[in-house]
């Protein structure tokens, strides 16, 4: 088993334990609670991975600045979704809150991929 199989699992384990936790503690009943659970695992396992890497300086399989782009993303929805879910029907000037919200993650969602793809371009181009 490699080492970044190995951190993934530990990662896992934790986020087994978080969403074991936050089930009991969350009337699993209102709609924004299950998709908070499996958002927070996800989060836990790769965004774990991935910090647990940049902490240590390197190794794995990706390098330490894919890993840091996952993690920029990361943050950046982990913040903008639970403001999209929580800021209603509330309007800047002539539009929507949730509607600038949404094109806000759907355009950090195409940059990410732009910049994954050019960067995974580069290393297939670049000479050994």
């Amino acid at each position: 088993m490699s080492t970044e199989s190995k951190v993934q699992a530990v990662a896992a384990v934790v986020a087994l334990a978080v969403l074991a936790v936050g089930a009991g503690l969350l009337d699993l009943s209102l709609w924004w609670t299950q998709p908070l659970l499996v958002g927070v695992f996800e989060s836990i396992v790769f965004g774990g991975t991935h910090l647990y890497f940049v902490v240590r300086g390197g190794g794995g399989e990706l390098s330490l600045t894919a890993r840091r782009r996952f993690l920029w993303v990361l943050v950046a929805f982990l913040a903008l979704v639970p403001l999209t879910v929580l800021v209603g029907d509330a309007t800047i000037g002539p539009v929507a809150a949730r509607r600038l919200l949404m094109g806000a993650l759907g355009g950090i969602a195409v940059i990410y991929l732009v910049l994954e793809g050019v960067a995974g371009y580069r290393a297939t181009t670049t000479p050994d």
